[in-house]
C-alpha cells in the first residue's frame, strides 16, 4: 500500500512542477499583445515609407511645406516609444535577439532622422535662393552702366542662363564650372554698373554660392535619408518578434500536450489505485474502519485529480488565448458553449463514482454490485476519455472571456490614439478626453508619483477631431510629468466663459526660464536633454488647438512650475 502512496505523491509534484512551469510560460506571454505589437510595428513601416515619399515631394517642389516631415518623424518617435511601452522592452531584456532588432532600429531611426534634419535646413536654404536669384540675376542686368561696350550684360546673362539650367539638373557640370568661374569675377563688375546698385553683387554673389554648395548636398541628404536602413531593421525586428511569439505558442502547446498526458497518467493511476484497493480489503470488509480509510484515500486522490484538471484546463486556455487573440470574440463566446456542455459528460463519470461509493459504504454492500459498478465506471471512462481536460473549466472561461472583453477595450482605446490622421470632427466631451489621455499617460504619472487634481466645473462639449484633441492633451501631460520627474501635483480646471471653453493645467514641476517659456511652441526646441525628445509635441499641440479656432497660452516660473491655458470656441465647426 505504501508504494501505491508514494506514487500518488509523485504524480502530484509532477502536476505541481507543471502547474509552475505553466505559469511561467503565461506570464512570459501575457508581457506583450502579440496583436497590438504587430499593428504597431506595421504602422511604424508604413509611417517610415511615407516619410521617404514626403521627402521626394519637398525635394521636387510637390510639396514645400516641411511640417508633413516634422509631423511623420515625430509619430515615428512616439509609435518607437509606445511600442516600448507595451512590453516589448521589458520582453527584449531576456531575449538578446529582440534586444538586437530593438537597438538596431534605435541606432538607425537616429541617423535617419538627423539626416532628415540636415536635408530640411539645406533644402530650406537652396529653395530660398533659387527664389530669389532669377530676380537678382534681372536686377544687376538691368543696373549696367548704359555706357558699357565690354559685354557686361551679356556675360551676365549667360550667368542667368546657367544658372537657372543647374537649378533644373544638378549633373550640368558645364552650367556648374560657368557659375563657379563668374562666381570668383563678380567683383570686376562693381564698375561696369550703376552707382548704388553694387550691394546686389553682394547678394548675387551669396545666393550663387549657396546653389553651389547647398544643391548636391541637398540631393545627398536625401538620398542618404531614404537608403538609410531604418525600414530594413524594423523588417528584422517584425521578423525577431514573430519568431519570438512563434517559441511562446510552441511552448504553450508543449504544456497543454504535458497537461493533457498528466492528467491521463494521473487518472489511470487513480482507476489503478481504486482496484487495487478493492482487491485488498475485500476480504476483511467487515473492518468498517479499514473501508472508511480506503474510501479517505480515494477520496483525497479524487481532488488531487480534480486539481490537475483544473490546471489541464489553464494551459487550453492559454493556448485558446494564444490561437485565438485575433479572432472574434463571439468565435470564443460559442467555445464557451461548447466547454459547459461537455460538463454534462463529465457529471455523468461523477455520479457512477457516487453510485460505487455508496454501495461500498452499505452494511448489506455486495462484492458483486461493487465489481459491476467498477466494470461499468472503466468501460465509461475508456469511451469518454477524451472529455477529461474540461472538468471544472466554465469558471476559467467565463473568466477568460471578461479578461477578452478588456483586452478589446484597451485595443480601441490603442487605435483611438493612433488614429492621428482623421479628419472628421464631432460633438466632443471634453473631460471623457481629458480622463482617456490621463489613462494613456499613466506611464509617465505613476512612476513620478504624480498626484492629479481635478476641479471640473461644468461638463462641455466642443465640435473637434476626436484624436486630435487626445493627441493634444496627452502632449501637455507628459510635458507636465517630464517636468516632475521626483513628484508633484497636475491639477487640471475646466470652465465654460461666454463662447470660450477654457482648460487649464497646472503643474508643481522644475518650471522654465524666460527665455525657454519664449521658444515653447517652436518646433525643435526642447528644454530636455540631447536625444531624450525631439521638440515637437508642444508645437504640434499649438497647430492642433489653431486649427480648431482656439488659442494656447503658457506661463511658467523657475522652481514654481508651469500653467498652459486652452481656450476653445464653443460653437467651433
Amino acid at each position: 500500500m505504501k508504494k501505491y502512496i508514494i506514487l500518488i505523491v509523485i504524480l502530484i509534484l509532477i502536476g505541481v512542477g507543471l502547474s509552475v512551469f505553466a505559469y511561467q510560460k503565461n506570464i512570459s506571454a501575457e508581457k506583450t499583445d502579440a496583436s497590438v505589437v504587430v499593428d504597431q510595428i506595421g504602422e511604424m513601416e508604413s509611417l517610415n515609407n511615407e516619410l521617404n515619399v514626403l521627402l521626394f515631394k519637398s525635394r521636387f517642389g510637390i510639396d514645400k511645406n516641411y511640417d508633413n516631415i516634422s509631423n511623420a518623424v515625430a509619430t515615428l518617435r512616439l509609435k518607437f516609444v509606445e511600442l516600448q511601452d507595451n512590453g516589448l522592452a521589458e520582453v527584449a531584456e531576456n531575449n538578446s535577439a529582440l534586444k538586437k532588432a530593438l537597438d538596431e532600429y534605435s541606432v538607425q531611426s537616429v541617423i535617419k532622422f538627423d539626416l532628415v534634419e540636415n536635408f530640411k535646413t539645406n533644402s530650406s536654404v537652396l529653395t530660398n535662393s533659387a527664389k530669389y536669384l532669377p530676380i537678382l540675376g534681372e536686377q544687376v542686368v538691368t543696373a549696367v552702366k548704359e555706357t558699357d561696350t565690354t559685354g557686361t550684360k551679356k556675360e551676365l546673362e549667360l550667368l542667368n542662363n546657367a544658372v537657372l539650367k543647374y537649378l533644373l539638373d544638378e549633373d550640368d557640370v558645364e552650367s556648374k564650372q560657368l557659375i563657379r568661374s563668374k562666381l570668383r569675377e563678380l567683383g570686376n563688375y562693381e564698375s561696369k554698373i550703376n552707382v548704388g546698385s553694387e550691394t546686389l553683387l553682394l547678394e548675387l554673389g551669396s545666393h550663387l554660392k549657396t546653389i553651389i554648395d547647398r544643391k548636391l548636398r541637398t540631393q545627398q541628404y536625401l538620398v542618404s535619408a531614404v537608403e538609410q536602413p531604418a525600414g530594413q531593421a524594423l523588417n528584422e525586428l517584425a521578423e525577431v518578434y514573430a519568431d519570438y511569439n512563434k517559441s511562446l505558442l510552441n511552448g504553450s502547446n508543449d504544456v497543454r500536450n504535458a497537461f493533457i498526458v498528466y492528467g491521463i497518467v494521473l487518472l489511470a493511476a487513480l482507476i489503478f489505485f481504486t482496484v487495487i484497493l478493492r482487491k485488498k480489503y475485500i476480504s476483511i470488509a467487515e473492518n468498517s474502519l479499514k473501508v472508511k480509510y480506503a474510501y479517505a484515500e480515494l477520496k483525497e486522490s479524487q481532488e488531487q485529480l480534480i486539481q490537475s484538471e483544473k490546471m489541464v484546463s489553464v494551459g487550453q486556455v492559454v493556448v485558446a488565448v494564444a490561437n485565438e487573440i485575433n479572432a472574434p470574440l463571439d468565435d470564443i463566446d460559442r467555445n464557451v458553449g461548447l466547454v459547459k456542455n461537455n460538463i454534462n459528460v463529465i457529471e455523468s463519470l461523477i455520479a457512477s463514482i457516487k453510485v460505487l461509493n455508496e454501495e461500498a459504504r452499505s452494511p448489506k454492500r455486495s462484492n458483486a454490485k461493487i465489481t459491476q459498478y467498477l466494470h461499468k465506471l472503466l468501460n465509461e471512462f475508456q469511451r469518454r476519455d477524451s472529455l477529461k481536460s474540461f472538468h471544472k473549466s466554465v469558471n476559467l472561461l467565463d473568466d477568460s472571456t471578461h479578461g477578452l472583453g478588456q483586452i478589446k477595450e484597451l485595443v480601441n482605446s490603442l487605435r483611438d490614439f493612433s488614429q492621428v490622421d482623421a479628419k472628421e470632427t464631432e460633438s466632443i466631451n471634453i473631460h471623457d478626453c481629458i480622463d482617456d489621455s490621463l489613462s494613456a499617460a499613466a506611464s509617465y504619472i505613476s512612476p513620478n508619483n504624480i498626484e492629479v487634481i481635478k476641479k471640473y466645473r461644468e461638463n462641455p462639449s466642443i465640435n473637434f477631431t476626436p484624436s486630435r484633441l487626445n493627441q493634444l492633451f496627452l502632449n501637455v501631460i507628459i510635458n507636465a510629468a517630464q517636468a516632475m520627474s521626483d513628484g508633484g501635483m497636475l491639477t487640471i480646471k475646466t470652465q465654460q466663459k461666454g463662447d470660450n471653453i477654457i482648460i487649464v493645467f497646472e503643474d508643481t514641476g522644475v518650471g522654465m526660464s524666460k527665455e525657454s517659456l519664449k521658444k515653447i511652441f517652436d518646433p525643435f526646441y526642447t528644454t530636455q536633454n540631447n536625444g531624450e525628445g525631439a521638440g515637437l509635441g508642444m508645437s504640434i499641440s499649438y497647430k492642433i488647438v489653431e486649427s480648431h479656432g482656439g488659442k494656447i497660452t503658457a506661463a511658467s516660473e523657475l522652481g514654481k512650475g508651469s500653467r498652459i491655458r486652452i481656450v476653445f470656441p464653443v460653437n467651433e465647426k
